[in-house]
Protein backbone atom coordinates (compact mmCIF):
# COMPACT_ATOMS: atom_id res chain seq x y z
CA UNK A 1 0.00 0.00 0.00
CA UNK A 2 1.51 3.65 -0.96
CA UNK A 3 0.26 6.43 0.79
CA UNK A 4 0.79 10.10 -0.99
CA UNK A 5 1.01 13.21 1.38
CA UNK A 6 1.69 16.55 -0.32
CA UNK A 7 3.70 14.68 -2.90
CA UNK A 8 5.39 12.74 -0.99
CA UNK A 9 5.67 9.17 -1.01
CA UNK A 10 5.36 6.48 1.40
CA UNK A 11 4.53 8.71 4.71
CA UNK A 12 2.23 5.93 6.49
CA UNK A 13 1.57 7.43 9.91
CA UNK A 14 0.39 4.96 12.91
CA UNK A 15 -2.33 6.70 13.59
CA UNK A 16 -4.24 10.57 12.74
CA UNK A 17 -6.49 12.15 14.37
CA UNK A 18 -8.46 14.29 11.72
CA UNK A 19 -11.04 17.14 12.94
CA UNK A 20 -13.93 16.24 10.14
CA UNK A 21 -14.10 13.31 7.71
CA UNK A 22 -11.78 11.87 5.15
CA UNK A 23 -11.31 8.61 3.90
CA UNK A 24 -7.40 8.72 2.77
CA UNK A 25 -4.74 10.60 3.87
CA UNK A 26 -3.70 12.46 1.06
CA UNK A 27 -7.65 13.68 0.60
CA UNK A 28 -7.42 15.27 4.70
CA UNK A 29 -3.66 17.09 3.70
CA UNK A 30 -5.58 18.91 0.86
CA UNK A 31 -8.70 20.24 3.15
CA UNK A 32 -8.81 22.70 6.22
CA UNK A 33 -9.03 19.61 8.01
CA UNK A 34 -6.26 20.23 11.09
CA UNK A 35 -4.26 16.40 12.09
CA UNK A 36 -2.39 15.37 14.43
CA UNK A 37 0.12 12.12 13.97
CA UNK A 38 0.52 9.81 16.44
CA UNK A 39 3.34 7.24 16.20
CA UNK A 40 3.97 4.33 18.25
CA UNK A 41 6.65 2.88 19.25
CA UNK A 42 7.38 -0.25 20.77
CA UNK A 43 11.36 -0.79 20.39
CA UNK A 44 14.32 0.53 22.00
CA UNK A 45 14.85 4.00 21.87
CA UNK A 46 18.18 3.78 20.05
CA UNK A 47 16.38 1.50 17.22
CA UNK A 48 14.39 4.21 16.23
CA UNK A 49 16.19 7.02 16.44
CA UNK A 50 16.82 7.96 13.34
CA UNK A 51 13.30 7.69 11.83
CA UNK A 52 13.24 11.26 13.98
CA UNK A 53 15.35 13.37 11.68
CA UNK A 54 14.24 11.58 8.41
CA UNK A 55 10.34 10.10 8.92
CA UNK A 56 8.48 12.19 11.83
CA UNK A 57 10.04 15.28 10.40
CA UNK A 58 8.26 14.82 7.32
CA UNK A 59 5.12 13.65 9.73
CA UNK A 60 5.20 17.43 11.15
CA UNK A 61 5.93 19.16 7.66
CA UNK A 62 3.51 17.37 5.41
CA UNK A 63 0.79 16.15 8.01
CA UNK A 64 0.46 18.51 11.16
CA UNK A 65 2.11 18.39 14.92
CA UNK A 66 3.16 14.68 15.97
CA UNK A 67 2.75 12.86 18.74
CA UNK A 68 4.97 9.87 20.09
CA UNK A 69 4.04 7.65 22.34
CA UNK A 70 7.53 4.88 23.42
CA UNK A 71 6.80 1.89 25.09
CA UNK A 72 10.22 2.64 26.51
CA UNK A 73 12.25 5.25 27.79
CA UNK A 74 13.17 7.70 26.19
CA UNK A 75 16.73 10.08 27.76
CA UNK A 76 14.72 13.46 28.81
CA UNK A 77 17.36 15.63 26.76
CA UNK A 78 15.83 13.80 23.17
CA UNK A 79 12.42 14.63 24.74
CA UNK A 80 13.55 18.46 25.29
CA UNK A 81 15.20 18.65 22.27
CA UNK A 82 12.37 17.46 19.71
CA UNK A 83 9.80 19.33 22.56
CA UNK A 84 11.31 22.60 20.61
CA UNK A 85 11.13 21.26 17.11
CA UNK A 86 7.19 20.89 17.85
CA UNK A 87 7.11 16.92 18.32
CA UNK A 88 5.92 15.80 21.65
CA UNK A 89 7.56 12.33 22.79
CA UNK A 90 5.75 10.50 25.84
CA UNK A 91 7.77 8.13 27.12
CA UNK A 92 7.12 4.83 29.18
CA UNK A 93 3.48 4.06 27.81
CA UNK A 94 2.63 0.56 28.76
CA UNK A 95 0.10 -1.48 30.25
CA UNK A 96 0.53 -0.84 34.40
CA UNK A 97 1.95 2.28 33.70
CA UNK A 98 -1.00 4.74 34.22
CA UNK A 99 1.08 7.68 34.39
CA UNK A 100 2.41 7.23 31.06
CA UNK A 101 -0.93 6.73 29.69
CA UNK A 102 -2.51 9.77 31.32
CA UNK A 103 0.28 12.07 30.30
CA UNK A 104 0.06 10.69 26.61
CA UNK A 105 -3.96 10.89 26.94
CA UNK A 106 -3.31 14.68 28.19
CA UNK A 107 -0.72 15.51 25.25
CA UNK A 108 -3.07 14.05 22.19
CA UNK A 109 -6.03 16.02 23.77
CA UNK A 110 -3.85 19.59 24.21
CA UNK A 111 -1.97 18.92 20.10
CA UNK A 112 -5.98 18.38 19.03
CA UNK A 113 -7.31 21.40 20.50
CA UNK A 114 -4.32 23.32 19.54
CA UNK A 115 -5.52 22.47 15.86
Amino acid sequence: MRSFCGGVEGLRPDIVIVKGYCDKLDEATRHESKLVVLECKDRDFEYWRSELSTQVLEYARYIGPVVIASLKSVPEDIIEKWRKRGVVIVPNVRPGNEGGIRQLCEKIIKAVRAC
